[in-house]
């Protein structure tokens, strides 16, 4: 699909291009009352791509029935020209990620605290709607100049198995991101909440230290290291951190689920109670 300022998809009209990605690009639009909005579509190789369509309907299909401060709202899903095209709330900020890379993690410290209570606040709402989102990264989390936070990207959400389909699901196919995925993840278990749990962990590892919590020179090897390696410690990587935070981070990094947080509303209390620094960035 490609686009000009001025075209339109629906009844709104494209003002800009916010966002490239690998699949799909992201607009900036206007509806008919003056009301911005971000659209997304996928690229003009996509288009016959059953699986980035069935990505996209899936992840209306969840994000239409949420309502949460730190979650990108969803308020429809277009017919454009034999593509789907995704209405989403706009939101004016770079995915963390960005800032890791382009600012570096030392920008972040001053607002951390607050943006980890969102992050948090978001996954553990979305774990109560009955969801595993199953790719918890940096670059699925927006922030603005006030470090206000959103939650985006639900296309591999999963809904959490229970009874009988628990019992009986058979191997999950191998989805996530590797520098984050959970020991189960990577084995193709049936997951529960933990494994989000898990690669927040190692989200939250990222954002206090800059660094990854595991690196290796190839792929599997990355993979080999969340299965078998020791927990990092994030206070070694970075002395600013108080123990109580650090100690936080590599319970939800635990090997096995049931030795992390029992839930993402038992973190949630957990941060509302410990300080991120020991000394409070400026």
């Amino acid at each position: 699909m490609s686009l000009a300022g001025g075209q339109f998809i629906g009844q709104y009209r494209v003002l800009r291009n916010l966002v490239a990605g690998q699949n799909s690009l992201v607009w900036e639009a206007m509806d008919p009352s003056g009301n911005r909005r971000a659209i997304k579509t996928l690229l003009a190789d996509k288009h016959g791509d059953r699986e980035q369509i069935a990505f996209m309907k899936h992840e209306f299909s969840i994000g239409k029935n949420l309502e949460h401060p730190n979650i990108i709202r969803m308020y429809e899903l277009l017919d454009y020209k034999g593509s789907p095209a995704l209405v989403m709330e706009l939101f004016d900020g770079p995915n963390l990620k960005t800032t890791l890379i382009t600012k570096g993690a030392a920008a972040l410290a001053p607002a951390l605290s607050k943006i980890i209570l969102q992050a948090a606040e978001a996954l553990s709402y979305f774990h109560k709607q009955g969801w595993i989102h199953r790719d918890i990264k940096p670059e699925n989390f927006l922030t603005d100049d006030q470090a206000n936070l959103r939650m985006i990207d639900l296309a591999l959400g999963e809904k959490k198995k229970i009874g009988f389909a628990k019992w009986f699901a058979g191997k999950s196919k191998i989805q996530g991101t590797r520098s984050y995925m959970s020991p189960e993840q990577i084995r193709g278990l049936v997951l529960d909440f933990q494994a989000d749990i898990y690669s927040m962990g190692c989200m939250f590892f990222q954002l206090g230290s800059g660094i990854l919590p595991f690196t290796a020179s190839n792929p599997g090897e990355v993979l080999q290291r969340h299965l078998t390696a020791p927990i990092p410690s994030l206070i070694a990587q970075e002395s600013n951190i108080t123990p109580e935070f650090s100690a936080l981070v590599s319970k939800m990094m635990a090997k096995k689920p049931e030795q992390r947080p029992e839930s993402m509303a038992h973190v949630v209390s957990e941060l509302k109670k410990i300080p991120v620094f020991k000394v409070p960035p400026k």
